[in-house]
């Protein structure tokens, strides 16, 4: 408004007042263009900083909902049900797959923690400030849940092989010295008697030898059991029984017969 009234009363005056007029009036109307020009800088700058706070708040939430999903995920057992390499080669896909999840987002998380720290400088907030330290956080906690998942399956399979290899020995072994012991006194010639009671010694003694593996095989199947970890299929309780109830046959029946004879 007053720049107009510098234009109109230019026209009013002449000479050297009039120019003087002239020049303020263009002075002013210079400001003005220069006072509008930064005025909308500062708006387009507001509007490009609230668009870039709402773009930032979209994808936090989105990688905050992926954290709180991959947690539970992470949480869960390595669901390693029975004690076949299938069942070992499944959880490792599993385990696996959890593993590239992590690799993958590992980028976005970094993204949004450096996006979200720009932010802050020119929008400072004590509710993203915190947020920011939630996402960290939470990001380290589902590194380390997954990296111990791993560990645990690991570990507890290699346990479970402490018991189960020794346990088909036993078993094999078994297998083999009971058909040598499953014969009836009739069956034994009187001439063969000597012979067949030798047989029986070694047995016995072939026996009496195994008591260390034995007891290592049931303390082992023990600390399992009683930490409640043994496989959800029954798998080595069911070779724990078969070894010792085996074992237990062939000691009565060798000893037995030896009596016989």
């Amino acid at each position: 408004q007053e720049i107009g009234w510098l234009e109109r009363a230019g026209s009013h005056v002449e000479g050297r007042d009039r120019q003087e007029v002239e020049e303020a009036a263009a002075r002013a109307t210079t400001s003005y263009q220069a006072v509008l020009e930064l005025l909308e800088t500062l708006l387009a700058r507001q509007r490009n900083s609230q668009s870039a706070e709402m773009a930032f708040n979209t994808e936090l939430n989105i990688l905050k909902q992926w954290l709180a999903d991959f947690e539970a995920r992470a949480r869960t057992p390595a669901d390693l049900k029975g004690t076949s390499e299938k069942e070992y080669k499944e959880a490792k896909e599993r385990q696996a797959a959890l593993d590239r999840e992590i690799n993958q987002e590992s980028g976005r998380v970094s993204t949004v923690l450096n996006d979200g720290e720009v932010l802050l400088l020119s929008l400072p907030s004590v509710q993203l400030a915190v947020q920011l330290t939630e996402v960290e956080e939470a990001w380290k906690l589902v590194c380390s849940l997954t990296s111990s998942r791993g560990e645990e399956l690991e570990e507890v399979w290699e346990r479970w092989q402490q018991v189960v290899v020794p346990g088909t020995r036993l078993v094999t072994w078994l297998d083999s010295r009971r058909q040598e012991v499953e014969v009836t006194l009739a069956e034994v010639k009187q001439g063969e008697s000597r012979e067949r009671q030798k047989q029986l010694d070694i047995v016995m003694a072939d026996i009496i030898n195994r008591t260390d593996k034995l007891e290592q095989f049931n303390a082992l199947y023990a600390d399992l059991a009683k930490e409640g970890r043994l496989d959800e299929y029954g798998e080595l309780k069911a070779l724990h029984e078969k070894v010792n109830k085996d074992l237990s046959t062939l000691s009565t029946n060798t000893t037995s017969l030896i009596r016989s004879l």
